[in-house]
């Protein structure tokens, strides 16, 4: 599927979504769990990047420390590329895990955004 290219001030506004954080989250649990990883979301649309963000970084990080294979598996089937990584690495200061979980999560999130504009896009014909 074809992806839209979404600027951080549209993704801050669709982030505010409730519906569209609750998509994201399920969209996040449920390719954790095809990975065999369980994450949980309590709903509250409030705290959503942090909830998440804080369950998705241990796991990354075991992943980066014990099986660097399975992260790299994990990272294809999100669909968040190596030189998408190493870009956003050249640009921040930030550590390497946290990089790659806030790009899963930005991911998942355009994810959600793009299926349902071409949804509605194709609600049109």
């Amino acid at each position: 599927m074809d992806s839209i290219d979404l600027s951080t001030s549209q993704m801050a506004n669709y982030s505010r979504r409730p519906e569209l954080i609750r998509l994201t989250a399920q969209q996040i649990q449920k390719d954790f769990g095809l990975a065999g990883f369980e994450i949980t979301f309590s709903g509250n649309g409030d705290n959503a990047y942090n909830e998440l963000f804080q369950q998705i970084l241990p796991v990354i990080n075991k992943l980066i420390n014990f099986n660097y294979e399975k992260l790299l598996q994990l990272l294809y089937s999100i669909d968040v590329s190596e030189p998408k990584i190493k870009s956003e690495l050249n640009t921040t200061d930030e550590p390497y895990p946290n990089v790659i979980t806030r790009l899963i999560i930005y991911r998942e999130l355009q994810k959600v955004v793009t299926r349902i504009y071409f949804k509605e896009k194709g609600s049109d014909f």
